[in-house]
């Protein structure tokens, strides 16, 4: 049984304001007449935006619109709200109580003038039974109106409904879309509003030996391009594999059984260096955005019962390969969350940008996404956060002897053409990072393996007292990425200046 749509209840507790987040202002205009209990034709209802001012929406509306003010005298907002309080009450007649959809709602309370007017219509439309809408991709209520104004976020369309637009496109086109294609497509098109959907599906059709068909990889990378519209959201498009990452057995394995799991994930949601988005959280950043940013990511982890994992190590140890890697292992897209990205200039700008990305992630994963975050240093992450990262924390230390004889022969067919006068024995402590930027420099100079080793000053040995103290915190408290089981710190070798055995 379907859920009736929340604009039903609205209309039946006549709320006087209220905020719809919408990614498909016309679709959400749509579903809410209909919400109406087939009163849309008795209802006057009428729209608003910036350009065309103040318009119809149907034919009960037309009168009303005339006896509250020309369009070209309506495209202020303010203006227009404040003629709305002005002439409704004598010009309503016997009608039920008028809906007002307001477009770019969200812009227009940024403007106190507007959110100032449209306070002064809450009393006048409770009276009247009447309802302003504001639409937009995510609101930040002022204080002033946090207890006048009902906020609800409309969900982007499922995958029946998106199965209905691939069918639509289909049947217009003339095409015939088979039982085993149209899940697989629906795949692709999760996340995206219906209007997004209806465009992505009709630009991927292609003419096939005489057949018409929808190429899929065109509507993933169309796909890919609207998601990153969404400001702090990016889509991972490397190849890599499990097999492009030496060493690193233990995570693999785990991640492989998990992702063939029951818990059945559809996507991979990626914060990379973790500490550094979440720096002020705790009290330092005096905005409030970054404890925001953190509130919001607690309550939705908990909310959506998301699991997630810490990767912890120091800097070139396979971290953030190993999340880009994940997605592809599962076939599923990696989401990458960009916390800086989302960060604006306006009051609560950033903290309904992440809204509309958490919803965006909901969307396209169906709620069921791994988070992977990784990090430096967990000093400054706090325990709740921790927390929520209930898969646990994975420590990857420097590559072993043996992982760095991996490594070096990945490197070693990928640049075939280098003189490869040294072995992996000559590079001791060596993160993969840094073996790949040995085998890049001597590629791009010419200069044999021998050569390029003199210009890279490892991580090893510019950060030691900062790698040991991780691995003294990481001692009997993280999962080790690299040998299945706790981390344990290995003993040290007296005679190598005090380097691990185990990694030498």
């Amino acid at each position: 049984m379907t859920a009736p749509h929340p604009f039903t209840a609205i209309r039946r507790a006549g709320v006087p304001i209220v905020a719809i987040e919408t990614a498909d202002p016309v679709s959400t205009i749509a579903a809410c007449r209909a919400a109406m209990n087939g009163s849309k034709d008795q209802t006057p209802c009428a729209q608003w935006d910036c350009i065309r001012g103040l318009k119809p929406v149907n034919q009960a509306a037309t009168a009303l619109c005339s006896a509250i003010g020309d369009p070209i005298e309506t495209t202020n907002g303010a203006q227009c709200l404040s003629l709305i309080a002005e002439k409704y009450l004598d010009a309503k007649g016997n009608d039920p109580g008028a809906v007002w959809f307001f477009h770019a709602g969200n812009r227009a309370l940024e403007d106190w003038t507007a959110a100032q007017a449209v306070w002064n219509l809450r009393d006048i439309l409770k009276s009247a039974g009447s309802t302003l809408v504001l639409l937009g991709p995510a609101f930040r209520i002022p204080a002033e109106l946090k207890h006048d104004c009902v906020v609800i976020s409309e969900e982007l369309p499922g995958d029946e409904a998106l199965g209905e637009v691939v069918k639509g496109i289909a049947s217009d086109a003339e095409m015939k879309i088979e039982d085993d294609q149209l899940p697989k497509m629906v795949d692709t098109l999760r996340g995206l509003s219906a209007f997004a959907a209806e465009q992505v599906v009709a630009m991927s059709i292609v003419r096939t030996d005489g057949k018409l068909n929808v190429d899929t990889s065109a509507m993933w990378e169309r796909k890919r391009k609207m998601i990153e519209q969404t400001p702090g959201l990016g889509v991972w498009r490397g190849g890599e594999r499990f097999a492009d990452i030496g060493g690193c057995d233990s995570i693999k394995a785990y991640l492989r059984d998990y992702m063939r799991g029951p818990a059945g994930i559809r996507a991979i949601v990626w914060i990379d260096e973790i500490e550094k988005a979440m720096a002020g959280s705790g009290g330092g950043d005096l905005s409030g955005v970054s404890s925001d940013f953190l509130g919001q990511i607690l309550t939705y982890m908990q909310d959506s019962g998301s699991r997630g994992m810490i990767f912890v190590g120091p800097p070139g140890a396979a971290k953030s390969a190993m999340a880009k890697c994940a997605g592809n292992e599962a076939n599923v897209p990696t989401i990458a969350l960009d916390m800086g990205g989302m960060k604006g200039s306006l009051v609560g700008q950033s903290e309904a940008t992440m809204r509309n990305a958490l919803k965006v992630i909901t969307a396209v994963s169906s709620g069921k996404a791994l988070w992977i975050a990784t990090c430096n240093s967990l000093a400054v992450l706090p325990p709740e956060l921790k927390r929520r990262f209930s898969l646990g924390t994975w420590f990857f230390d420097c590559p072993t002897a043996e992982e760095r004889a991996a490594i070096w022969n990945i490197y070693a067919k990928q640049y075939a053409g280098v003189v490869q006068d040294i072995g992996p024995e000559a590079i001791p402590g060596w993160t993969g990072a840094e073996i790949r930027a040995l085998f890049d420099t001597a590629w791009a100079t010419g200069r044999p393996l021998s050569r390029a080793v003199k210009i890279i000053v490892p991580v090893c040995k510019a950060a030691a007292d900062k790698i040991e103290a991780l691995r003294s915190q990481a001692v009997g408290k993280f999962t080790n990425a690299g040998v299945e089981g706790i981390y344990c710190k290995p003993e040290t070798d007296t005679t190598n200046t005090g380097r691990k055995l185990q990694y030498d």
